[in-house]
């Protein structure tokens, strides 16, 4: 496989794009593997991305691979954000979809299926491991934000309603189905795992900014949301952790 330059390819990864191309029906030994990176410099993604082709004659499959990153302390802070990726695709998704399909919904009504394909997701906390590989929307016309323009009130409806749908099986299953659902009870916070590993509070600073910037966004006379905005800046953390405590 061409490696992408400056990142290394833990053994983990080389068998799962294996696992893969198997299960895809590519021939041992005739289909190669060709990667590229797969994100811009500077996206902001908790790990590395590759764009892997999975190609042999007459035959091409696309997949973004997402991998903890090689420095020790992002990896250690990012593996408890890997894992929870990992069994939301492997076991909450196909658990929400499942009871989803079983409850037959007529064609005019909204459903939640805005999930991309995921081919393999795997995370061992012992060893510090990590592989998720799933599709590439790009190759369906999906094209990332660049996160220096805000996002226009569309693409913002857009994922409110996507998220409601999502938050809306969720409700119902625990309201109908409480037994299936408790699997998803035992489930610790990543988030704050991730935040106990930042000794210089990066994550505190991102928010307190971001508050800032949505207050210069403000008319003088909107004091109202001012003052909440100044409460807030400096105590986000504590209440992004109280949601989930």
């Amino acid at each position: 496989m061409s490696q992408s330059k400056n990142i290394h390819f833990p053994e983990c990864f080389s068998g799962a794009l294996k696992q893969v191309a198997r299960e895809q029906g590519f021939t041992e030994g005739i289909y190669r593997l060709e990667s590229e990176s797969g994100c811009n410099v500077g996206d902001g993604f908790a790990g590395d991305l590759v764009k892997v082709y999975i190609r042999e004659t007459g035959r091409e499959l696309v997949v973004l691979c997402k991998l903890l990153p090689e420095n020790e302390m992002r990896k250690q802070q990012g593996l408890s954000l890997f894992y929870r990726e990992s069994e939301a695709y492997v076991k909450i998704l196909p658990l929400l979809l499942k009871f989803q399909q079983e409850k037959a919904l007529p064609e005019v009504l909204p459903r939640f299926n805005n999930v991309p394909r995921c081919y393999y997701a795997k995370t061992t906390i012992e060893k510090m491991e990590s592989v998720i590989i799933m599709e590439d929307l790009r190759m369906q016309a999906f094209r990332m934000w660049d996160k220096a323009n805000p996002v226009d009130f569309e693409h913002a409806r857009l994922l409110m309603i996507t998220l409601g749908h999502l938050h809306a099986i969720s409700f119902a299953m625990k309201d109908q189905q409480p037994e299936e659902f408790a699997q998803c009870r035992e489930f610790t916070d990543p988030m704050t795992k991730m935040l106990a590993l930042d000794p210089k509070k990066t994550f505190d600073k991102m928010t307190a900014s971001m508050c800032r910037r949505a207050m210069d966004t403000l008319e003088k006379d909107e004091t109202f949301r001012r003052e909440k905005l100044e409460q807030l800046q400096d105590r986000c953390v504590q209440e992004i952790t109280a949601c989930v405590d």
